[in-house]
């Protein structure tokens, strides 16, 4: 299964932020972000089928923390949240 929900860094003028999204492939759609944005580093995906449920989940836990729609400020809390689950999977 490559379905999930992704985090992403990006930096961008001079801050570094932190993208969650979801994908049915998340491998497909990381290739896709590559394209349009080169400085894009993975950081892995919480492997799920019921991505859509999930991502909706970690929006409200990290809404403190959000800038625009999947934009949040680069947190620790964030990324351990991925890194501590259970199904997370670096890239």
């Amino acid at each position: 299964m490559n379905s999930g929900v992704y985090l992403l860094e990006c930096p961008y003028d001079g801050v570094t932020m932190l993208k969650i999204g979801f994908s049915k492939d998340v491998v497909k759609r990381l290739k896709q972000h590559k394209t349009s944005n080169p400085y894009i580093v993975p950081l892995g995906y919480i492997e799920s089928s019921d991505y859509k449920f999930l991502e909706k989940q970690i929006h409200i836990k990290c809404r403190s923390y959000k800038l625009k729609e999947e934009w949040f400020l680069n947190k620790q809390e964030i990324k351990d949240y991925f890194y501590g689950h259970t199904n997370f999977k670096s890239y």
